[in-house]
């Protein structure tokens, strides 16, 4: 799409801001394509065209007016002569904070460009506490940047892929950003591994091809179910596949057969109540798979993620089902982003109060800011304890926590509070008794054993930083 193309796209979506945000946001984009003016991208298109693109991506989420002015002037303080005290004379301290936060920092302050990389991730993380929008700044800006990595040599394309992997990817998954996660899982995967791409693409096409006529009578029978229950079904039944990434992780482990969510209807409807309502309609229709059946909406993930999942046998194939609300389907593919559609008066205060209240990395950032003082340290940490290999597991309430693989009874002590872990003396994990030293496992149950006294454990038994912080703060 050519530039003046592009802006006339671009005008037309802005429509769903009122004249004042509309006149600002034009004014950004103008300023960003004079300081922008002699440059180009390596495709050899005007660089415009990328902020740009950042900023659809971000009005496409209904991003706030900040948000989007911030977007598009993304890389002016990085890659031209603009200052951020300039920005903010012009756009005001909001919209210079939130470009700041995106910003690289000079590359003259260090000796490789790998300390440079790890301090500006330290930087965005740092921001990210101050104001989350930061992040879903970055993450426009890295989709775009993906999007486009043809015209990078490929060396390059494979430093990016495996770094999406390394961070963006898992971030995204802990802001519950599905739809920000599969492009990044998808086209990373493209750079890394392009024939196994290209191979379960086509597989897939060609799967869904074969599901059309079933596709069809299903969406019938789900339709009739509705109207004689009195449920009301919002817009169509949605047909959705897994991500190629998705669909590759699973192959690994099981036959394309054997994957009973490879293809799942999303069915929307108007509050909890119909969800469950809905579910047990199915079940009265359908033989059930109760083995694959999830209700992450009494219990969600820990990334806020809720649904009702089941699997059933149409006779002619295995289906899951997803049944949730349109909220949850707004904050289940957007994540905290979700807000700006739902409530965007109050969209900003209601990612930082999730944030704050339901998120335990967000929770342990500014700790570990304040406790670990080399770059390279914290986020070795970071991804240690939050951007690796994972479990789930379940305390005694039944909440669902993640834990990094190999993580101990110890680490789950903590985790619960720090009292309990500095009095830990053994606990139960699915009506076992366990020492401390056990190795958590997926969907484990667990209780902790406390004594009266407080006695931390041996530095050795824990596996996360945040625990062996608290033992060394107590030891101290």
């Amino acid at each position: 799409m050519g530039l003046e193309v592009l802006e006339k796209y671009f005008l037309e979506k802005l429509e769903i801001y009122d004249e004042k945000d509309k006149r600002k946001i034009i004014m950004a984009y103008h300023t960003a394509k004079n300081a922008h003016h002699a440059q180009k991208r390596k495709s050899g298109e005007p660089y415009i065209i990328h902020p740009l693109e950042v900023a659809l991506i971000l009005i496409s989420l209904h991003a706030d007016c900040a948000t989007v002015c911030a977007g598009v002037l993304h890389d002016v303080v990085e890659d031209t002569q603009m200052t951020n005290k300039q920005l903010a004379s012009i756009f005001g301290y909001e919209v210079s904070l939130l470009v700041d936060g995106v910003s690289k920092i000079d590359i003259t302050s260090f000796e490789s460009k790998e300390a440079q990389s790890i301090a500006t991730q330290r930087k965005l993380l740092a921001f990210f506490c101050q104001d989350p929008r930061v992040i879903l700044i970055k993450f426009a800006d890295r989709l775009h940047n993906m999007r486009t990595i043809g015209f990078l040599p490929e060396k390059k394309q494979n430093v990016k892929a495996k770094e999406n992997f390394d961070f963006y990817i898992p971030m995204s998954y802990l802001l519950g950003a599905y739809e920000f996660k599969n492009q990044f899982e998808d086209l990373s995967f493209k750079v890394l591994s392009k024939e196994e791409y290209i191979a379960i693409k086509e597989m897939m096409e060609n799967y869904k091809k074969l599901w059309g006529e079933k596709w069809i009578m299903i969406m019938k029978e789900v339709k009739q179910i509705c109207n004689h229950n009195n449920i009301n079904l919002i817009g169509e039944p949605r047909l959705t596949l897994k991500n190629i990434y998705g669909i590759f992780k699973r192959l690994s482990t099981n036959h394309l057969g054997e994957l009973h969510d490879l293809i799942a209807f999303r069915l929307i409807v108007n509050n909890i109540d119909e969800c469950y309502k809905l579910l047990d309609c199915l079940h009265q229709k359908y033989e059930v798979l109760y083995e694959f059946e999830k209700d992450y909406i009494s219990r969600p993930k820990t990334n806020h993620y809720q649904s009702l999942h089941t699997t059933v046998n149409t006779k002619s194939s295995y289906i899951q089902f997803q049944i949730r609300t349109k909220e949850m389907e707004i904050l289940n593919t957007a994540g905290i982003a979700g807000y700006w559609e739902i409530n965007p008066l109050r969209a900003k205060d209601l990612m930082r109060k999730e944030l704050q209240e339901e998120n335990f990395f967000y929770q342990s950032l500014k700790e570990m800011h304040q406790n670990i003082k080399d770059n390279e340290q914290f986020l070795k940490y970071i991804k240690n304890d939050f951007l690796g290999p994972n479990i789930h597991v379940y305390d005694s309430s039944g909440k669902p926590l993640e834990f990094p693989l190999g993580s101990t009874l110890v680490d789950f002590a903590y985790r619960i509070h720090t009292d309990l872990g500095n009095t830990l003396l053994c606990g139960v994990v699915n009506g076992k008794r366990v020492g401390i030293d056990y190795v958590l496992k997926e969907n484990d149950y667990i209780e902790v054993i406390c004594g009266k006294d407080i006695n931390p454990p041996p530095l050795q038994s824990a596996k996360t930083n945040y625990a062996r912080q608290k033992i060394n703060k107590y030891r101290r």
